[in-house]
């Protein structure tokens, strides 16, 4: 325990992508297609179990209660969601993966998997976008074939009616001959055949009355001809547009749809940086790491399966490792202390000798130094500072490993919640509490310094 602890303690972190070559685009687009049939086959399943009740019925409830990947939410979503949402990490315990912390490592880990998203936002933007576009173009390529369809079938029918009157005119100026006249229709009439007009005979007045007539018709038909053709020339100019710009946009598609694939490969990194390096993050309110609050608080939980209804609470931990060891960061010579992502502290906290000086019992040595470096007397070890000889029976793997180790924070604080629950019985009244902490060091101001710490860190909302 921390009989002579160390001098320390108390008295005692748009424009759509480059082009894609035609071999790479071809493979890329199959990966594509495949990925997203995989997506979409998972997402149909995860909706499927998230309606289906323990008997086998669907529930109805509504696809709003099935998470949502963060990959699929939009820019706007994204500047109000928290890491820790994005984020959890089974990994750790329950709502310390949600505490606001940081590092310069940390912080740069969010914001590259935020940019990420940001990115793989904007491409999904885009190609919706794109795909809208593509749908109008395709939907304007019809509308403009139609036209030219119609356009050309009554260009047929103008120039039909054409040839049907100028055939009309010829027969009648072969029938309606007049040797004279200067008026346009007569004019008109003797430029078209005039060896065949000299030889007939009739009236010049019944050819003027139905020559105007039918000249005046065939000028109609004319301006309506060529304002037809300018109309289909316009026509076929906008459609070959049309059709530069379609195989533009699937362009666009490809490659949108290929670097939203190439961009979501990237998130399982990213989010793996996130969690390593939120373990080391710093959490400005408690002063002290992550990994930390979750070493006491793995602790806690576990204890009530170990003791229950012992009621030791993470902050009740956190008392005494603030007071052994500033929590596993103890400032010693020539290398100060810390506590690594997997609760290893190095280098290793250990105590002065206790040999009856400062005050401390004389405990002459019990594990060979083993644990303790010292052959001779027993020292208090590890960020929680436990002798030796209460390790050995009390000592707990915290982590999981297989190994209970001191020098461990997880091993340390499940060790110090168990030794709390064997000595106090119950830690839930502060009578009990203080009881407890009295057993772990027999003096009054030890119990006062930690209690207070304790206290303190027990206003804070995990």
């Amino acid at each position: 325990m921390s009989f002579g602890r160390p001098n320390f303690s108390c008295p005692h972190r748009l424009a759509p992508p480059a082009r894609i070559s035609g071999v790479y685009r071809l493979a890329a687009a199959c990966v594509l297609a495949l990925a997203l049939i995989a997506s979409s086959l998972t997402a149909s399943a995860t909706h499927a179990l998230a309606q289906e009740t323990p008997d086998g019925e669907t529930s109805g409830e509504t696809s709003e209660e099935i998470a949502v990947r963060p990959e699929q939410l939009t820019l706007e979503q994204l500047a109000d969601v928290e890491i820790g949402d994005l984020i959890p990490d089974p990994n750790l315990s329950p709502g310390v993966d949600r505490v606001a912390a940081t590092s310069p490592e940390y912080d740069a880990a969010i914001e590259s998997y935020l940019n990420q998203l940001r990115l793989i936002a904007e491409a999904r933007d885009s190609l919706g976008s794109s795909k809208d576009e593509l749908v109008g173009l395709q939907a304007d390529k019809t509308r403009i074939r139609e036209r030219l369809t119609e356009r050309r079938r009554e260009r047929r029918t103008l120039v039909r009616e054409l040839d049907r009157i100028e055939n009309h005119l010829r027969a009648m100026a072969v029938r309606e001959y007049v040797s004279s006249g200067t008026t346009d229709a007569h004019t008109q009439l003797q430029g078209l055949d005039p060896d065949v007009m000299r030889d007939a005979g009739r009236s010049f007045q019944l050819v003027e009355e139905a020559g105007e007539v039918q000249i005046e018709n065939r000028g109609t038909l004319e301006a309506s001809l060529a304002k037809l053709d300018t109309e289909q020339d316009s026509d076929e100019k906008r459609l070959a547009q049309v059709a530069l710009t379609v195989t533009t946009t699937q362009n666009d598609i490809e490659d949108w749809s290929i670097a939203l694939f190439e961009s979501s490969t990237k998130i399982p990194e990213l989010e793996a940086a996130v969690r390593d390096n939120r373990r080391l993050a710093y959490i400005p309110e408690l002063e002290f790491d992550v990994v930390v609050l979750d070493a006491y608080n793995s602790a806690a939980i576990a204890s009530e399966e170990i003791h229950p209804g012992c009621g030791v609470q993470w902050w009740m931990l956190a008392g005494i490792g603030r007071v052994e060891s500033r929590h596993g960061t103890y400032n010693g010579t020539p290398n100060p202390s810390s506590v690594a992502s997997d609760g290893l502290v190095t280098p290793e906290i250990i105590g002065i000798p206790l040999n009856g000086d400062s005050a401390t019992a004389v405990i002459t040595d019990t594990d060979g130094g083993l644990l303790d470096r010292d052959p001779i007397f027993d020292r208090a070890v590890g960020p929680m500072q436990f002798i030796p000889s209460t390790w050995a029976g009390n000592g707990l793997d915290g982590d999981g490993n297989g190994d209970a180790n001191p020098h461990n924070l997880y091993d340390a604080a499940l060790s110090a919640a168990h030794y709390l629950c064997r000595t106090a019985g119950n830690v839930t009244t502060v009578e009990g509490l203080r009881r407890g902490y009295f057993a772990y060091n027999h003096h009054d101001s030890y119990v006062n310094a930690v209690y207070a710490f304790a206290v303190g860190y027990q206003k804070f909302e995990l």
